[in-house]
C-alpha cells in the first residue's frame, strides 16, 4: 500500500497527551520533536532505586520457560547485529537485494539506506528502572523475554540520514518503550469506548471498567509541554499519525464487523483490549503485540496481530522470544531481504521477498505462516 493511500485511509487521532515523555528514555526519536526536549531531566530523579512501589526485575522471579524465552531474544539480537556489522565491515558483501536502477537515482537524489542506517536506528538500552516504572504505570507484569528485549535496545529511532524510521522488521518499526506506553494508553481508551458501547443501555455503574488509563501528568516528570505539533514534526515523525480504524470515525465502535480469533478461543474477540501491548507498528494502524489477557485457550504473553485492518486477530507465536528469533532467522537469510523504493515518500523500506522474489507485506507472511502450520 502506498504512503498516500495509507494516509487517505488514516484518521489522524488526537494524542492522549501533549507531553512526549521527554525525560522518560533516551530515544532521539522522541526528543527530536522539539529542541527544548533535548536537555531534560531523567525519570530516575522521580523514583529512588530502592523504591518499594516499583516492581522488581529479578530473573529468579520468572519461570524457567520465560528465562529460556529471554535467551532466544538475546540470540535474535546477536544475529541481527552480527549480520549488520558483517555487512558494514565487508564492502563487497551486500546482505540486501537491491535493484541497481533503484539504488541511487541521481535525478531525484535519493540514496538507499544500508546496514549502517539500520544499525544506527537501534536505540540504546532501557534501564531496569525505566522498565520497572513502565510496568507500574501500565499495571502489568511484562514477560521476561520482553524485559530482556528492551534491556538490549529501546526500539528504533530516527537516523540522521532519514526523516523517518527505517522499519527493521521488513518495514515494520520497533516501538520505543515510551511509544509502547503511549499507544497502550490510547488503545485502552478505545477498548473502554468499545466496552461501554456494548452496555450503553445499562446503568452507569454497570458500564464502568477497571481498565487502567495512564495519567501522564501524575506519573511522569515532564520537562516540557508541546501545545501543538508543527507540520514539520508530523513530516519528520510519522508515528504521530496513526489510524485506529478503517471503519467510519463516527460508528467504528457501534458498527464493527464481527471480531474473530485465530485459532478460535485463543484471543478475546474484541476490536481492542486494554492488555494488548503493542511492540511493533506498520504506521498504518496495525500492530504486533503481546497479549496479556488471552481467551480460554490462549496463553499469557502470546504474540498477536491486531489493528484497523484485522477484524480477525491472529496468534503468530506463543511468546516474544520465539517470535523475535523467527524474525531474526528471516532477517539472516539474504534471499528474504530487499530495499523497496516508494516514490510517494521518496524513501526506501526494507521489504520481505517471497519465493518468487516479489516484495510482500511481512504481516501477511506472519499470518499465513500461523494459519498453515
Amino acid at each position: 500500500m502506498s504512503f498516500f493511500s495509507k494516509k487517505w485511509k488514516e484518521l489522524v487521532y488526537t494524542l492522549t497527551s501533549n507531553d512526549r515523555y521527554a525525560g522518560y528514555h533516551s530515544s532521539k526519536a522522541v526528543n527530536s520533536l522539539a529542541d527544548e526536549n533535548k536537555n531534560t531531566n531523567n525519570i530516575d530523579e522521580t523514583y529512588a532505586d530502592d523504591d518499594p512501589t516499583l516492581p522488581s526485575i529479578n530473573q529468579n522471579n520468572y519461570s524457567i520457560d520465560e528465562r529460556q524465552q529471554a535467551q532466544l531474544v538475546l540470540d535474535a539480537w546477536h544475529i541481527i547485529e552480527d549480520i549488520l556489522n558483517i555487512d558494514i565491515a565487508d564492502n563487497n558483501n551486500n546482505h540486501f537485494n537491491i535493484i541497481d536502477d533503484d539504488y541511487i537515482d541521481e535525478d531525484r537524489g535519493y540514496d538507499c539506506p544500508d546496514s549502517r542506517d539500520l544499525l544506527d536506528s537501534l536505540s540504546d538500552p532501557c534501564t531496569e528502572k525505566d522498565l520497572r516504572v513502565a510496568q507500574k504505570h501500565l499495571g502489568v507484569t511484562l514477560p521476561f523475554p520482553v524485559i530482556k528485549y528492551f534491556l538490549t535496545h529501546d526500539g528504533q529511532e530516527i537516523t540522521a540520514s532519514s526523516t523517518r524510521k527505517q522499519g527493521i522488521v521488513f518495514g515494520l518499526q520497533l516501538l520505543s518503550l515510551a511509544e509502547v506506553i503511549e499507544m497502550t494508553n490510547y488503545w485502552r481508551k478505545v477498548a473502554r469506548r468499545e466496552f461501554n458501547s456494548k452496555y450503553a443501555n445499562k446503568k452507569p455503574i454497570e458500564r464502568t471498567t477497571t481498565d487502567q488509563i495512564i495519567d501522564t501528568e501524575a506519573t511522569f516528570k515532564i520537562a516540557s509541554k508541546l501545545d501543538k505539533y508543527s507540520q514539520k514534526d508530523l513530516d519528520n515523525y510519522p508515528d504521530l499519525k496513526r489510524n485506529i480504524s478503517k471503519h467510519s470515525k463516527n460508528d467504528y465502535i457501534t458498527k464493527l464487523p464481527e471480531q474473530k480469533s485465530f485459532p478460535e478461543g485463543f484471543i478475546k474477540p474484541q476490536y481492542a483490549n486494554s492488555n494488548w501491548i503493542p511492540l511493533v507498528s506498520d504506521n498504518a494502524g496495525n500492530y504486533i503485540a503481546i497479549d496479556l489477557d488471552p481467551d480460554i485457550k490462549g496463553k499469557i504473553g502470546q504474540v498477536i496481530v491486531f489493528g484497523r485492518e484485522h477484524d480477525e486477530k491472529v496468534v503468530i507465536s506463543s511468546n516474544w522470544g520465539e517470535f523475535f528469533l523467527s524474525f531474526a532467522n528471516d532477517f539472516e537469510n539474504p534471499n528474504n531481504c530487499t530495499f523497496e523504493f516508494d516514490s510517494d515518500t521518496g524513501q526506501y523500506d526494507l521489504a520481505y521477498l517471497n519465493e518468487s522474489k516479489e516484495p510482500v507485506n511481512y504481516l501477511t507472511v506472519l499470518i499465513n505462516r500461523a494459519k498453515h502450520k
